[in-house]
Protein backbone atom coordinates (compact mmCIF):
# COMPACT_ATOMS: atom_id res chain seq x y z
CA UNK A 1 0.00 0.00 0.00
CA UNK A 2 2.97 2.31 0.65
CA UNK A 3 4.24 1.51 -2.55
CA UNK A 4 1.05 2.36 -4.04
CA UNK A 5 0.33 5.82 -2.44
CA UNK A 6 3.92 6.63 -3.38
CA UNK A 7 3.81 6.08 -7.26
CA UNK A 8 0.70 7.90 -7.10
CA UNK A 9 1.91 10.79 -5.37
CA UNK A 10 5.09 10.83 -7.53
CA UNK A 11 3.29 10.80 -10.50
CA UNK A 12 0.45 13.63 -9.26
CA UNK A 13 3.87 15.74 -9.00
CA UNK A 14 5.23 15.20 -12.23
CA UNK A 15 1.37 15.93 -13.65
CA UNK A 16 1.15 19.24 -11.27
CA UNK A 17 4.59 20.22 -12.51
CA UNK A 18 4.04 19.74 -15.55
CA UNK A 19 0.41 20.89 -15.74
CA UNK A 20 1.55 24.56 -16.29
CA UNK A 21 3.74 24.18 -19.30
CA UNK A 22 0.63 23.56 -21.69
CA UNK A 23 -0.54 27.31 -21.22
CA UNK A 24 2.56 28.79 -23.23
CA UNK A 25 2.12 25.62 -26.00
CA UNK A 26 -1.42 25.90 -26.56
CA UNK A 27 -1.15 27.69 -30.42
CA UNK A 28 -2.91 27.30 -32.54
CA UNK A 29 -5.74 27.43 -30.08
CA UNK A 30 -7.20 30.55 -28.56
CA UNK A 31 -6.31 30.68 -24.73
CA UNK A 32 -10.95 30.24 -23.99
CA UNK A 33 -10.60 27.30 -26.65
CA UNK A 34 -7.73 25.58 -24.09
CA UNK A 35 -9.20 26.53 -21.09
CA UNK A 36 -13.15 25.36 -22.33
CA UNK A 37 -11.32 21.88 -23.05
CA UNK A 38 -9.44 21.38 -19.95
CA UNK A 39 -12.07 22.56 -18.05
CA UNK A 40 -14.79 20.24 -19.50
CA UNK A 41 -11.89 17.04 -19.19
CA UNK A 42 -9.80 17.93 -16.42
CA UNK A 43 -12.43 19.79 -13.85
CA UNK A 44 -15.60 17.94 -14.79
CA UNK A 45 -15.04 14.67 -16.67
CA UNK A 46 -12.00 13.63 -15.35
CA UNK A 47 -13.39 13.41 -11.35
CA UNK A 48 -16.84 11.53 -12.27
CA UNK A 49 -14.35 8.61 -14.37
CA UNK A 50 -12.47 8.08 -11.52
CA UNK A 51 -14.85 8.13 -8.78
CA UNK A 52 -16.68 5.59 -10.82
CA UNK A 53 -13.66 3.62 -11.74
CA UNK A 54 -12.99 3.10 -7.87
CA UNK A 55 -16.35 3.11 -5.82
CA UNK A 56 -19.65 2.58 -9.05
CA UNK A 57 -22.49 3.88 -6.46
CA UNK A 58 -20.36 7.53 -5.90
CA UNK A 59 -23.35 9.27 -6.80
CA UNK A 60 -25.49 7.52 -4.22
CA UNK A 61 -23.12 8.80 -1.84
CA UNK A 62 -23.73 12.30 -3.10
CA UNK A 63 -27.32 12.80 -3.22
CA UNK A 64 -27.76 11.42 0.68
CA UNK A 65 -25.61 13.90 1.73
CA UNK A 66 -26.87 17.35 3.04
CA UNK A 67 -27.60 20.39 0.07
CA UNK A 68 -25.91 22.91 2.43
CA UNK A 69 -22.51 20.68 2.71
CA UNK A 70 -23.02 19.73 -1.54
CA UNK A 71 -22.95 24.11 -1.70
CA UNK A 72 -20.41 24.97 0.80
CA UNK A 73 -18.27 22.57 -0.83
CA UNK A 74 -19.27 23.45 -4.03
CA UNK A 75 -18.79 27.08 -3.41
CA UNK A 76 -15.03 26.51 -1.98
CA UNK A 77 -14.34 24.37 -5.73
CA UNK A 78 -15.77 27.94 -7.14
CA UNK A 79 -13.40 30.05 -5.36
CA UNK A 80 -10.68 27.57 -6.83
CA UNK A 81 -11.94 27.53 -9.86
CA UNK A 82 -11.09 31.66 -9.80
CA UNK A 83 -7.29 31.19 -8.46
CA UNK A 84 -6.74 28.59 -11.44
CA UNK A 85 -7.74 32.02 -13.97
CA UNK A 86 -5.32 33.79 -11.87
CA UNK A 87 -3.06 30.91 -12.25
CA UNK A 88 -3.05 30.76 -16.06
CA UNK A 89 -2.65 34.62 -16.15
CA UNK A 90 0.55 34.05 -14.20
CA UNK A 91 1.91 32.04 -16.01
CA UNK A 92 1.53 34.35 -19.16
CA UNK A 93 3.50 37.42 -17.24
CA UNK A 94 6.55 35.62 -15.44
CA UNK A 95 6.44 32.33 -16.65
CA UNK A 96 6.39 28.46 -15.06
CA UNK A 97 8.91 28.18 -12.77
CA UNK A 98 8.41 31.15 -10.58
CA UNK A 99 4.60 30.77 -10.73
CA UNK A 100 4.59 27.82 -9.61
CA UNK A 101 6.60 27.85 -6.82
CA UNK A 102 5.29 30.89 -5.45
CA UNK A 103 1.64 29.25 -6.15
CA UNK A 104 2.05 26.08 -4.39
CA UNK A 105 4.00 27.39 -1.75
CA UNK A 106 1.20 29.63 -0.79
CA UNK A 107 -1.29 27.07 -1.43
CA UNK A 108 0.31 24.46 0.96
CA UNK A 109 0.84 26.93 3.78
CA UNK A 110 -2.78 27.54 3.86
CA UNK A 111 -4.51 24.29 2.20
CA UNK A 112 -2.84 22.64 5.58
CA UNK A 113 -3.49 25.00 8.65
CA UNK A 114 -7.08 26.11 7.33
CA UNK A 115 -8.50 22.58 7.46
CA UNK A 116 -7.35 22.36 10.96
CA UNK A 117 -9.09 25.35 12.57
CA UNK A 118 -12.55 24.58 10.46
CA UNK A 119 -12.07 20.87 11.29
CA UNK A 120 -11.04 21.25 14.87
CA UNK A 121 -8.08 18.67 14.64
CA UNK A 122 -5.76 20.39 15.65
CA UNK A 123 -2.34 18.00 16.14
CA UNK A 124 -0.56 17.79 19.42
CA UNK A 125 2.43 20.30 20.40
CA UNK A 126 5.39 18.56 18.96
CA UNK A 127 3.53 17.63 15.63
CA UNK A 128 2.52 21.33 15.31
CA UNK A 129 5.68 22.82 16.10
CA UNK A 130 7.24 20.41 13.31
CA UNK A 131 4.39 21.61 10.96
CA UNK A 132 4.81 25.56 12.27
CA UNK A 133 8.57 24.67 11.59
CA UNK A 134 8.16 23.33 7.72
CA UNK A 135 5.36 26.00 7.37
CA UNK A 136 8.11 29.04 7.81
CA UNK A 137 10.87 27.15 6.11
CA UNK A 138 8.44 27.29 3.23
CA UNK A 139 7.49 31.27 3.35
CA UNK A 140 11.46 31.85 3.12
CA UNK A 141 11.47 29.68 0.00
CA UNK A 142 8.16 31.69 -1.71
CA UNK A 143 10.16 35.06 -0.49
CA UNK A 144 13.34 33.47 -2.32
CA UNK A 145 11.77 32.93 -5.51
CA UNK A 146 9.69 35.70 -5.08
CA UNK A 147 12.92 38.00 -4.80
CA UNK A 148 14.22 35.76 -7.99
CA UNK A 149 11.84 36.93 -9.93
CA UNK A 150 12.17 40.77 -9.38
CA UNK A 151 15.54 40.66 -9.90
CA UNK A 152 14.70 39.15 -13.30
CA UNK A 153 12.45 41.94 -14.19
CA UNK A 154 14.90 44.21 -12.97
CA UNK A 155 17.33 43.13 -15.74
CA UNK A 156 14.40 43.20 -18.47
CA UNK A 157 12.93 46.62 -17.79
CA UNK A 158 14.58 49.37 -19.20
CA UNK A 159 11.06 50.66 -18.97
CA UNK A 160 8.75 50.58 -16.41
CA UNK A 161 6.21 48.70 -17.96
CA UNK A 162 7.81 45.19 -17.54
CA UNK A 163 8.55 45.58 -14.49
CA UNK A 164 5.35 46.48 -13.75
CA UNK A 165 3.86 43.78 -15.15
CA UNK A 166 6.53 41.56 -13.40
CA UNK A 167 4.80 42.58 -9.86
CA UNK A 168 1.64 42.37 -11.56
CA UNK A 169 2.57 38.79 -12.17
CA UNK A 170 3.80 38.04 -9.04
CA UNK A 171 0.44 39.49 -6.79
CA UNK A 172 -1.75 37.03 -9.20
CA UNK A 173 0.89 34.15 -8.37
CA UNK A 174 0.27 34.61 -5.14
CA UNK A 175 -3.59 34.90 -4.98
CA UNK A 176 -4.08 31.73 -6.83
CA UNK A 177 -1.93 30.08 -4.23
CA UNK A 178 -4.32 31.58 -1.79
CA UNK A 179 -7.50 30.58 -4.08
CA UNK A 180 -5.53 26.87 -4.48
CA UNK A 181 -6.00 26.53 -0.65
CA UNK A 182 -9.81 26.56 -0.75
CA UNK A 183 -9.49 22.79 -2.26
CA UNK A 184 -8.33 21.60 -0.02
CA UNK A 185 -10.48 23.61 2.49
CA UNK A 186 -13.62 22.32 -0.02
CA UNK A 187 -12.12 18.48 0.56
CA UNK A 188 -11.84 18.99 4.42
CA UNK A 189 -15.30 19.99 4.35
CA UNK A 190 -17.07 17.83 1.98
CA UNK A 191 -16.51 14.45 4.17
CA UNK A 192 -19.97 13.77 4.98
CA UNK A 193 -20.57 11.30 1.54
CA UNK A 194 -16.83 9.85 2.26
CA UNK A 195 -17.65 8.91 5.78
CA UNK A 196 -20.83 7.55 4.90
CA UNK A 197 -18.92 5.43 2.16
CA UNK A 198 -16.55 3.68 4.16
CA UNK A 199 -19.15 3.27 6.59
CA UNK A 200 -21.07 0.74 4.01
CA UNK A 201 -17.22 -0.95 3.58
CA UNK A 202 -15.84 1.06 0.83
CA UNK A 203 -11.87 1.66 1.09
CA UNK A 204 -11.28 4.78 2.96
CA UNK A 205 -8.53 5.15 -0.20
CA UNK A 206 -11.33 5.19 -2.55
CA UNK A 207 -14.03 6.73 -0.83
CA UNK A 208 -12.20 9.78 -0.49
CA UNK A 209 -12.58 10.22 -4.26
CA UNK A 210 -16.24 10.77 -4.03
CA UNK A 211 -15.49 14.55 -2.35
CA UNK A 212 -14.16 15.51 -6.14
CA UNK A 213 -17.20 15.43 -7.98
CA UNK A 214 -18.77 18.26 -6.10
CA UNK A 215 -15.69 19.99 -5.50
CA UNK A 216 -14.84 20.11 -9.02
CA UNK A 217 -18.08 21.11 -10.37
CA UNK A 218 -17.79 24.37 -8.41
CA UNK A 219 -14.43 24.67 -10.26
CA UNK A 220 -16.24 24.02 -13.61
CA UNK A 221 -18.65 26.74 -13.65
CA UNK A 222 -15.63 29.20 -12.70
CA UNK A 223 -13.21 28.27 -15.02
CA UNK A 224 -15.87 27.13 -18.45
CA UNK A 225 -18.25 30.34 -18.10
CA UNK A 226 -14.98 32.69 -17.62
CA UNK A 227 -13.49 30.89 -21.01
CA UNK A 228 -16.50 31.54 -23.03
CA UNK A 229 -17.30 34.91 -21.86
CA UNK A 230 -13.90 35.54 -22.65
CA UNK A 231 -13.76 35.86 -26.52
CA UNK A 232 -10.84 37.85 -27.76
CA UNK A 233 -8.28 37.87 -24.48
CA UNK A 234 -4.97 36.29 -25.01
CA UNK A 235 -3.97 35.64 -22.09
CA UNK A 236 10.62 21.25 -8.58
CA UNK A 237 9.67 19.69 -12.08
CA UNK A 238 7.29 23.16 -13.53
CA UNK A 239 11.15 24.97 -12.94
CA UNK A 240 12.64 22.09 -15.16
CA UNK A 241 10.50 22.82 -17.40
CA UNK A 242 10.48 26.54 -17.12
CA UNK A 243 14.53 26.18 -17.76
CA UNK A 244 14.04 24.14 -20.52
CA UNK A 245 11.69 26.73 -21.93
CA UNK A 246 14.75 29.47 -21.49
CA UNK A 247 12.87 31.50 -19.07
CA UNK A 248 15.70 32.30 -17.26
CA UNK A 249 18.45 32.25 -19.77
CA UNK A 250 20.63 35.52 -19.54
CA UNK A 251 19.64 36.05 -15.70
CA UNK A 252 22.74 34.24 -13.56
CA UNK A 253 21.76 35.94 -10.82
CA UNK A 254 18.22 35.65 -10.70
CA UNK A 255 18.51 31.75 -11.50
CA UNK A 256 20.89 31.17 -8.52
CA UNK A 257 17.83 32.63 -6.72
CA UNK A 258 15.66 30.47 -7.75
CA UNK A 259 17.25 27.75 -7.18
CA UNK A 260 17.99 28.31 -3.73
CA UNK A 261 14.32 29.30 -3.55
CA UNK A 262 13.55 25.47 -5.08
CA UNK A 263 15.93 24.20 -2.23
CA UNK A 264 14.71 25.64 0.53
CA UNK A 265 11.02 24.70 -0.56
CA UNK A 266 12.27 21.29 -0.90
CA UNK A 267 13.40 21.45 2.96
CA UNK A 268 9.64 22.25 3.61
CA UNK A 269 8.15 19.60 1.97
CA UNK A 270 10.68 17.47 3.76
CA UNK A 271 9.71 19.09 7.24
CA UNK A 272 6.21 18.93 6.52
CA UNK A 273 6.43 15.39 5.65
CA UNK A 274 8.04 14.35 8.88
CA UNK A 275 5.46 16.74 10.84
CA UNK A 276 2.64 14.48 9.12
CA UNK A 277 4.39 10.94 9.74
CA UNK A 278 4.83 12.13 13.98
Amino acid sequence: MFIYGFGVLLLACVFQGSFGICFKKYQPFSWEAFWALFSIIGVLLIPHIWAYIEVPSYMKYILQTPVHVLLIGALAGFFWGISAIWYSRAIDTIGVSLTSGINIGASTILGSLIPMLILKTVPAANVLTVLLIGQVIMLLGVAALTKAGLMKGSVDSADKGLSSAMKSGIILALISGLGSASLNIAYSYTQVPVQNAIADGIPAISASLISWPVVFFGGFLANFFYALSNNGIALVIANAWGLKDGEWKGYPEAKKVMFIGNGILIISFIVLGIANGM
